[in-house]
């Protein structure tokens, strides 16, 4: 250790996994599962999980649910100015549909929700900033999710999500206005979404893709959040098979990826713009 931190201090972590399939009549499935951390700082910590779903197969619609709990470990940067800073963990529950309409469009939906215990958060106050935990929070939404086949081999998917959160019990960060017992957890946007286009066969690949990242709440400074704006970020991919054997040992394809095609000045975190324009080409070689 230095400076009685974790920094520079290397944490050992081993992990036994183990989960089993079982399928009942009347096309039910059910897949238990737990997971043993054993942390060197933390001691030893079990996490259980179990899914079922139902195939209810007249109406090509499947039902599913589960619960799972789950841990996050606080990392060396986290950690830096805080040593004793507890572990995250949450407990989550989900329930959901898949649906076929038809061959060629299939709809998903699932609600969830998640109570985070110990979150590790931010506490920015001007003189003495560092990571504390929350002694609670919890987010709880609704994903929706479409995958459509479109005529001559286009695919088209389509996804939503959206996302209340609301922190509580926030004693341990001192009062800070960026995190205040009822309100909107920090960089969780309501709203969000995106979609892909895209068209494969022998001969070439092409892929447009678009992301939306709805408003979101961030610090502006320990005593004032403010809202950051949302943004569409699109990107184009397409290559093209230019030779290649008659057993197709061997491929040669010329690339081309686009990131954000339009150059949006857009934020992930307030007050720090991310990249623009980025144009990547070259060469794939299968051998």
């Amino acid at each position: 250790r230095f400076g009685g931190t974790y920094y520079g201090h290397n944490d050992i972590t081993q992990s036994y996994y183990s989960n089993i399939a079982l399928e009942t009549p009347y096309e039910l499935f059910i897949n238990p599962g737990i997971r043993k951390e054993e942390h060197e700082t933390h001691g030893s910590t079990i996490i259980p999980s179990v899914f079922v779903s139902k195939n209810i197969s007249k109406l090509n619609l499947r039902l599913r649910g589960g619960y799972s709990k789950g841990i996050k470990y606080a990392g060396i940067y986290e950690s830096y100015d805080t040593p004793r800073l507890k572990p995250e963990k949450n407990k989550a529950y989900e329930i959901g549909f898949d649906k076929k309409i038809n061959q060629n469009i299939s709809v998903s939906g699932t609600y969830f929700r998640t109570l985070i215990y110990d979150l590790i958060a931010y506490k920015y106050s001007g003189s003495s900033n560092n990571y504390k935990n929350i002694q609670e929070a919890q987010s709880k939404g609704l994903e929706l999710f479409s995958n459509v086949f479109l005529p001559r081999g286009v695919r088209a998917k389509l996804w939503y999500t959206r996302l209340l959160t609301e922190a509580r019990k926030t004693e341990n960060l001192g009062g800070s206005s960026n995190w205040t017992d009822g309100k909107a957890m920090l960089r969780r946007p309501k709203h969000s979404g995106g979609f892909t286009i895209s068209k494969v066969n022998n001969l070439f690949n092409i892929n447009l893709d678009g992301t939306y990242t709805g408003q979101r709440w961030d610090y502006e400074s320990y005593t004032d959040r403010d809202s950051n704006e949302f943004f569409w970020i699109f990107n184009l991919y397409a290559d093209y098979n230019l030779m290649t054997d008659e057993k197709d040992l061997y491929k040669i394809k010329p690339f081309l990826r686009i990131n954000n095609i339009f150059n949006d000045n857009h934020q992930q975190i307030l007050n720090f713009d991310s990249p623009g324009r980025v144009i990547f080409f070259g060469l794939k070689a299968n051998i």
